[in-house]
């Protein structure tokens, strides 16, 4: 494999210590991770081809040509070296440029064009190669993910790089004008804001399906920072940088007073340094005060003095395609405006900003004596445009300033002018900066957000969608409280969620995230395994997975901690300080080995980290089911989800199960995966319920899946469970035809096996059931029969399989039909009992049914004050912990209450607010009672009309369903005839 400088991207020879280009030290290659030669990354891909090579050579001798495509080629080299691109091929006369490679470039997409432009320019001022025939050039660029892989004919990754970007980029290529410079969608999307473009529209390539949108850049857009060219942050709200925005203003109303004043504005990319350092603008009348900006470039970092060329060239109106005696005239003409001192300012700056001729003042000094008395103009320039009007100089990232550049800042700090001048600069953490160590100047740290003020921002930035609680959830645990990152993010999952969800990069962030890992080095090969491990892993299992002693892996650990990608977890744990850098390690690997390395991380916990394992089996789970071992990794779900509900959280049970049917659902559908799909959906099921309720479309889907599964397999295993949650759902949706066979074939299978488990789950379901359908003597005998069963140290581990307890929930039952049958004090007790038996369990659904035992009982015995209470203690408990029928069921309870003590009006809205939360459960059960509560209610008000159709509506209900328990009270909801 071709090695590469870490710093400057020069390929290394063999054995060399130092790099040639910049003199780096060249780190030992001691890492020897056992990986798959090959990687995946975005890069920019330039295609550059010659117009008209052919009709050149034709009737010439070959040879005629050489000294004219020795000279083209070079001009190619220099323009694409000075850009940090790397020449991948030449062919014939084309050539294949990549960008970002083999150190990635955040601007790569930007370095790709401005080469592009500039290739253009410099081989159109070259010598004819054959005489009368200038030489013109054609350029296609694209961005994209290449995927490259070493083979046994070459150990050359760069001989088998493969990609759409490469293919686009040259039919680009052949669509250009000679001269043009045409461009795709996706790099111009990373470049929009920076060059002037004309839109081609959709072009119809060979070999690509879907049309693909094409641009023309026609030149450097001037004036135009990078935080400028993102116009959607300057106007999303400022987060969290209050206290900073406060110390500008009062800095900035110092300048004004006459006292320049420095700051230095520090932090990692995309922390919103450029937001606070722009917010004057927000802060302070327009009118107070102007503003220049200067934009240091990654790719222009060995330019001297670029960015003040760039603002010269804004403030004299100069334009790219200006004339040398045009430029010197509109030079001329600032420089009258603003008279500077030194009589040899135009000739000077005329050598500054490039500008040839004979009218052209010649510049007659040492170059030290040029250099200094350049900035010195350049100083006295800024410090003349201040005292006209208060003047606040944004200066954007100088850790890409050129070395002049920030040898202009020191002198300016230095000489700390007495003017209304207010500098702010943008730096990220490790610039060594002299200037900035002056005492003169006030740095400020600017940190991470919030994971509240992460929230805020994803909403504000997609406050005109409406982003759901889960997506800025899923966007707040990705992106560490980095601004840019939540911004890329909220704005890719906004544009394509399902990318978000697969776990893709936004293509604005990739090159910035892969640049810092190809810092690296040699340890980018042990990122990458810490990536698959996880965000957090032990170094202790790293060496396991890498079969390497842990001493031998001290050396990338510490570069990789060195970094700052990395970071000291809990205990002796390292963890990734940003999520997206994981996510960037992990998608630089291939399909293959990230499959292998999946699975040896799933063995090596299996066999060498068993505790890990027992303890965490989601870990397992997700490593073989990535690993592409999904059978395997079914029971290590099923053990997952089987712990979640131990712990009492059934949303973070139903998640794992469903994340083990997933994993299953490619494979064949056989005897094996019925099964393993079985074992899962016996859990996942009543895990639904508890989540959602026994009526919710989701545990009828679950349930009936489960049941057709068991059903269809031989010895039909769990079928009488399977049938118990079956014939739940169709309780709680009131369908007591479905119901009751099933709960007829439970007695039927505890016939055959009359062990404690089926007499109580049979009882309970056909005491239910009988209860809703009117039958409450029988349901009486069903429940006391279950409840003089029931002992919590034999049965309370049924729990996880059905997600009730018998004891709790029977004496629940039992409770209400003794209040049905004219025993209310019994039921009482039976409900007292039931609160007892759920807080010594432990169990938070459990808790929730013995609490709605109680204000139902209260109810039925017409106790307001007892309903009143145990519904205002169920709601908040029932709203933590995510029981949204208990917190429905209430609200009607509660607006019952009131409505007995008098206040009619707001009672009614309560318990309005609680049925319709009801329904939106799925409930059926249990909606004539609530029907004739809410006509007792509007009888009061004098409504009988409305009441009237109410008990009409639910008798019909009654009629259909065969829920006869609550007859009597419609009945009696509305009052005799006279």
């Amino acid at each position: 494999m071709t090695a590469f400088c870490t710093e400057c991207g020069t390929p290394l020879g063999e054995s060399v210590k130092f790099c040639g280009a910049c003199g780096t030290r060249v780190p030992e290659a001691k890492v020897t991770v056992r990986l798959a030669l090959g990687e995946r990354r975005s890069m920019t891909v330039l295609f550059a081809d010659l117009v008209g090579s052919t009709q050149m050579i034709d009737g010439r001798d070959p040879e005629e040509l050489l000294d004219g495509l020795a000279a083209y080629r070079m001009a190619i080299r220099e323009t694409v070296d000075g850009f940090g691109g790397f020449i991948l091929h030449h062919l014939g006369d084309g050539v294949v440029v990549c960008f970002g490679y083999p150190i990635a470039n955040e601007d790569a997409a930007e370095r790709a064009v401005r080469a592009g432009l500039a290739i253009v320019d410099k081989v159109a001022r070259l010598a004819p190669a054959v005489a009368g025939t200038p030489l013109q050039v054609r350029i296609g660029i694209a961005t994209g993910v290449i995927v490259g892989q070493g083979n046994a004919a070459t150990a050359r990754i760069e001989d088998n790089f493969t990609g759409a970007a490469l293919n686009i980029a040259a039919r680009l290529q052949s669509l250009a004008a000679p001269g043009e410079v045409i461009i795709a969608q996706s790099t111009a999307r990373l470049v929009e804001g920076v060059f002037e473009a004309r839109a081609l529209g959709p072009q119809t390539l060979k070999g690509f399906a879907e049309p693909i949108a094409a641009f023309v850049p026609t030149g450097i857009r001037a004036g135009r920072s990078r935080f400028e060219r993102r116009l959607d942050i300057a106007r999303a709200p400022l987060i969290n940088r209050h206290v900073e925005r406060d110390a500008l203003r009062r800095l900035f109303d110092a300048a004004c007073g006459g006292a320049a004043q420095f700051i230095n504005l520090v932090g990692e990319a995309g922390i919103g340094k450029s937001r606070l350092a722009h917010v004057l603008d927000e802060t302070a009348p327009d009118a107070a005060f102007q503003t220049v900006s200067l934009q240091c470039n990654a790719a222009l970092a060995n330019t001297v003095l670029h960015p003040h060329i760039d603002l010269l060239q804004r403030q004299c109106g100069i334009a790219a395609h200006d004339e040398d005696g045009v430029r010197l005239k509109k030079l001329r003409v600032f420089l009258d405006g603003r008279p500077a001192t030194d009589p040899d300012a135009p000739a000077l700056l005329a050598s500054l900003l490039g500008i040839a001729g004979e009218d052209v003042p010649p510049v007659r000094m040492s170059p030290p004596e040029q250099r200094a008395r350049t900035l010195a103009i350049l100083q006295e320039l800024m410090v003349a445009q201040a005292r006209e009007k208060p003047l606040v100089v944004v200066y954007e990232d100088l850790h890409w300033a050129d070395a002049t550049s920030l040898d202009f800042l020191s002198g300016f700090v230095e000489a700390s002018p007495a003017a209304p001048l207010m500098m702010i600069a943008t730096t990220r953490p490790g610039s060594r900066l002299e200037w900035a160590a002056h005492e003169s100047v006030t740095t400020f740290a600017v940190d991470r957000l919030t994971a509240a003020d992460s929230s805020r921002f994803a909403e504000a930035i997609g406050r005109n969608i409406g982003l759901s609680p889960t997506d800025v959830s899923r966007i707040v645990a990705k992106t560490d409280g980095v601004p840019l990152f939540v911004e890329e993010m909220t704005r890719m999952m906004l544009e394509s969620p399902d990318r978000i969800r697969r776990g893709d990069l936004p293509e604005t962030l990739s090159d910035l995230l892969t640049e810092r890992l190809d810092r690296l080095g040699p340890a980018r090969r042990v990122i990458q395994v810490c990536a698959v491990i996880g965000r957090e892993f032990a170094p202790a299992l790293l060496a396991a997975v890498t079969e390497q002693p842990l001493e031998e892996l001290d050396e990338p650990l510490q570069a990789i901690l060195a970094s700052g990608l990395i970071g000291q977890g809990p205990g002796e744990n390292l963890s990734f300080k940003h999520a997206l850098i994981q996510d960037a390690a992990y998608a630089s690997l291939l399909a293959r080995p990230r499959r292998e390395l999946h699975e040896r991380v799933a063995q090596r916990l299996i066999l060498d980290f068993t505790e890990t394992a027992e303890r965490e089996p989601e870990l397992v789970a997700r490593h073989l089911t990535l690993g592409g071992r999904p059978h395997a990794a079914a029971g290590w779900w099923l053990r997952a989800g089987g712990a979640a509900i131990g712990r009492g959280s059934a949303q973070e049970a139903a998640a794992l199960l469903q994340a083990g049917l997933d994993a299953l659902a490619d494979q064949p559908d056989d005897e094996a995966r019925r099964r393993e799909e079985l074992g899962l959906l016996a859990v996942l099921g009543p895990a639904q319920m508890v989540m959602k309720g026994p009526g919710s479309p989701d545990f009828g889907a679950v349930q009936r899946r489960a049941y057709d599964t068991c059903r269809a397999l031989p010895d039909t295993p769990s079928l009488f469970r399977i049938t118990y949650g079956l014939a739940l759902f169709h309780w709680g949706k009131a369908e007591f035809a479905t119901a009751l066979p099933l709960a007829e074939a439970l007695d039927a299978m505890k016939a055959d096996d009359p062990s404690d488990e089926h007499t109580l789950a049979a009882g309970n379901m056909n005491g239910m059931i009988r209860l809703h359908l009117g039958d409450a003597v029988e349901a009486r005998s069903r429940l006391s029969e279950t409840v003089r069963l029931y002992r919590p140290e034999r049965h309370a581990p049924l729990y996880p399989h059905y997600m009730m307890d018998f004891g709790v929930f029977g004496r629940f039952y039992l409770g209400i039909a003794c209040a049905m049958t004219g025993a209310g004090d019994a039921g009482a007790a039976h409900a007292r009992d039931a609160v007892q038996l759920a807080e010594a369990l432990g169990q938070p659904h459990s808790r929730g049914f013995s609490m709605l035992a109680n204000f139902i009982v209260a109810m039925l015995r017409d106790d307001v004050a007892t309903a009143r209470d145990w519904a205002t203690r169920c709601r908040p408990f029932c709203v933590e912990m995510g029981f949204p029928e208990f917190v429905a069921f209430a609200d009607v309870a509660s607006g019952w209450a009131e409505i007995r003590d008098g206040a009619v009006e707001n009672g009614l809205a309560r318990l309005d607010e609680g049925i319709a939360a009801w329904k939106a459960t799925g409930f059926e059960t249990w909606q004539t009672w609530f029907g004739a509560l809410r006509a007792q209610a509007l009888v009061r008000l004098g409504r009988h009309d409305e009441a009237r159709s109410e008990v009409a509506e639910q008798e019909r209900r009654a009629v259909q369903n065969g829920e006869r328990l609550f007859a009597q009270y419609l009945a009696d909801a509305m009052p005799s005839s006279p």
